[in-house]
């Protein structure tokens, strides 16, 4: 099950018949249920659901009404699958207005809900694309009355309507769904901003697009004015001095800048009523008290005309960005994409096409078929992402395969859809790619997969960038299972063949160069390109790492692959070492991290200390970005045991969180550690790590100098990661 459809229904049989027969037409590649909550139809709606599929369908008669809250709420719980979509009956939809939804809702950790583009059943005009308030706390809705929707994929909002919405299953339910209270109307208005109170932000979709017949239940506006005086009450103090907070002089010059500079060099992007506002933003010492309603629709129809315009020209202002490649770049993403799994490898993948997105790079995603033995196109709506779950677990079938299609298959697209189609790289016009254009490989594809990934890239005359990990295999044989360092090997033969290899630190360049050096390979360019900080979510942390209250246990964090390599039972035997030495000291030791193979004895040794050390040892294989944010700002510091690294992200993500982090004094976590922030020590004897654990639990001081170094330290974003990839893929310019 992939999402649960929930619908209330209260009368206008019409338009659930018309409801239903577009969601069957839309959803053909979706495992999915409807739920059906009839709220005491008296037109012939409840004889008329009972002749529907129970399989499909999951009918509830309320024997009196109860409300537009209380039957989502209802809904919710009946639910099966992770994802709820709240839709109403008097909604027409269109094709593939469910995936841009439902991508964002299960990429961003911090999204709560995602609506969408909704268009007048007559007019074909906009009525909603996102809720904002104004100063006195009115929720508007934005871009009413316009015929084009914005050009971003999607933009943030305050609120979204609920009309058609997607959240998570968990989310709604953790803040406490719909408040009952409110009567058909303002529920949805009240939980994003309940959500926004605990940290969620809202998004519209606006590549998904319906039509909504706006308030066609009858008696929809009859509590309009109780629940305005309730929202009121509730939420008028924040809104206003949220409003007075953006309308502060330097935050609104700023904003209204920023928005000229946009409209300077992304013509089509024009709106009317932003762009006054803007100059008025940049220029009046007050805001003017205006509305967005009361403009005229003739206004809206040349600013309609004028961006249309601007998109049929043959060549569009470039802008005054960073020198970025003119030829496309193909990212390999197919095994990241297909394997939920979170460690090193797939964060450096799913962070680069993120930030590639957030650039604007000239990037496409490809994946490689085997079978066809091809590089093929994802289709253009499964693109670079705006953030950095944007490949999360949706995985893209092999051409062999008998499951249902995802949502991003090639396969899966409708027939009458050209952009939908994803031809292989080498199908497509002579001029794109050109010849010389780069395809980037950030993964780690077996060798029989690399070789052809070679054979094919060079046949068609591109160059091929390989983002080099480690050689750990080759290296420390002893710590894989059997079959894995030789696979390795050829791996790292066959990458020789590459143009160019962009190493994640100075040590895995160095045991990539001694690896051909040995070997007598090829040495294509070496270009060493570390990887970013901000690997969980962008926001970082104010709090201290002494934040805690008084009493509270000091609490250690360790995120980790559960493997040989990764050193957990010395971390354990520290462990075990430092509450013997110290009882008072009340420590709390917290594993994250999922299990690997060959990793049976550690996976027993961890199970043995939780049952020892009941609430104080625990172990989470699989948490969510908000969650693993929220250990990073529950712990005092963290420990990184592993002996053997090509990089060691999960340390230069402790210290994005402001967290000192003991580490390993050899190796890439050596290299990580120089630059202030990390207590290296040989964390092979347990002894040893033992007394750095205590050296830091028992010191506040020395723990508050570790957190200094690290806010001295510079750590470096995604975008800027992306930026250098680019650059060594950009040409030099002729002179």
């Amino acid at each position: 099950m992939q999402v649960s459809i929930i619908t209330p229904l209260f009368n206008r049989l019409d338009l659930t018949r018309a409801y239903l027969s577009s969601l069957e037409s839309t959803l053909r590649q979706w495992r999915y249920e409807i739920i059906l909550i009839d709220d005491g139809s008296t037109d012939g709606t409840r004889d008329f659901l009972r002749t529907l599929p129970p399989e499909r369908c999951r009918i509830v008669l309320n024997d009196a009404p109860q409300g537009y809250a209380a039957n989502n709420n209802a809904g919710a719980r009946l639910a099966r699958a992770p994802l709820l979509c709240l839709l109403n009956n008097d909604t027409v939809l269109l094709p593939r207005w469910l995936e841009p939804m439902a991508r964002l809702a299960n990429t961003l950790p911090d999204v709560a809900f995602v609506g969408n583009v909704q268009r007048e059943p007559v007019s074909g005009l906009i009525d909603h694309y996102g809720i904002f308030f104004d100063h006195e706390g009115q929720a508007i809705h934005a871009g009413k009355n316009a015929a084009i929707a914005p050009a971003e994929d999607y933009l943030e909002w305050p609120a979204v309507t609920a009309a058609c919405g997607v959240v998570r299953r968990q989310v709604f339910l953790d803040l406490g769904g719909f408040d009952e209270t409110f009567r058909n109307g303002f529920e949805d208005v009240d939980f994003c901003l309940r959500a926004h109170t605990r940290g969620y932000r809202h998004f519209v979709a606006n590549r998904s697009v319906i039509y909504h017949h706006v308030s066609a239940s009858p008696g929809r506006k009859a509590h309009d004015q109780p629940n305005f005086r309730l929202f009121r009450e509730r939420w008028l103090d924040r809104l206003t001095q949220d409003f007075r907070a953006r309308q502060t002089l330097p935050a609104r010059h700023a904003e209204g800048r920023r928005y000229l500079r946009k409209y300077r060099w992304q013509p089509w992007r024009y709106n009317f009523w932003r762009f006054a506002r803007a100059v008025e933003q940049r220029w009046w010492p007050v805001p003017p008290p205006r509305r967005l309603d009361s403009l005229p629709r003739a206004w809206f129809r040349w600013q309609d005309r004028w961006r249309l315009r601007c998109l049929q020209q043959a060549a569009l202002p470039a802008g005054p960005t960073d020198p970025i490649p003119s030829a496309l770049i193909f990212l390999i993403v197919g095994n990241t994409a297909q394997n939920p799994a979170h460690n090193g490898v797939s964060s450096v993948v799913r962070n680069l096409a993120g930030a590639f997105g957030r650039i604007e790079a000239p990037v496409r995603l490809v994946h490689w078929e085997p079978v066809s033995r091809t590089l093929r196109l994802l289709p253009p709506d499964f693109s670079v992402g705006l953030d950095a779950e944007s490949l999360r677990a949706s995985p893209i079938p092999r051409a062999d395969s008998a499951s249902v299609p995802s949502l991003f298959d090639p396969a899966a697209a409708r027939p009458d859809d050209p952009l939908a189609l994803a031809p292989s790289l080498h199908e497509l016009p002579a001029a794109v790619p050109p010849p010389g254009a780069w395809v980037l490989l950030p993964e780690v594809p077996t060798a029989h997969q690399t070789a052809p990934i070679v054979e094919y890239v060079h046949r068609h005359g591109w160059k091929l960038a390989v983002v080099f990990h480690d050689a750990l295999a080759t290296n420390e044989p002893a710590f894989f299972a059997p079959g894995v360092p030789h696979a390795h090997a050829a791996y790292l033969q066959a990458v020789s063949g590459a143009d160019l290899v962009l190493p994640v630190s100075d040590f895995s360049a160095a045991d990539w160069q001694r690896f051909v050096a040995e070997k007598s390979l090829p040495q294509p360019p070496v270009k060493t390109c570390r990887p970013a900080a901000d690997t969980c979510v962008r926001a970082r942390t104010t709090l201290p790492p002494s934040h805690r209250e008084q009493g509270a246990p000091i609490r250690l964090l360790c995120v980790s692959a559960v493997a040989p390599r990764k050193n957990h039972r010395a971390l354990l035997a520290a462990y075990e070492l430092a509450i013997a030495a110290r009882p008072d000291l009340n420590l709390a030791l917290c594993c994250v991290g999922e299990y690997r193979v060959s990793g049976d004895y550690i996976d027993a040794a961890l199970h043995a200390a939780m049952e020892r050390y009941p609430g104080k040892v625990t172990w989470y294989e699989q948490v969510d970005y908000s969650a693993l944010r929220r250990l990073y700002e529950d712990c005092a510091f963290t420990v990184y045991p592993s002996t053997l690294e090509g990089f060691g992200l999960p340390i230069i993500e402790s210290l994005w969180f402001r967290r000192p982090c003991i580490c390993a004094n050899t190796g890439a976590t050596n290299e990580l550690a120089y630059g202030g922030g990390c207590l290296t020590t040989d964390v092979r004897d347990p002894q040893t790590l033992a007394d750095a654990i205590l050296s830091l639990a028992d010191s506040p001081e020395r723990l508050a100098a570790l957190s200094n170094e690290i806010d001295t330290r510079g750590l470096r974003c995604w975008e800027e990661y992306a930026r250098d990839v680019l650059t060594y893929l950009t040409p030099p310019a002729a002179s």
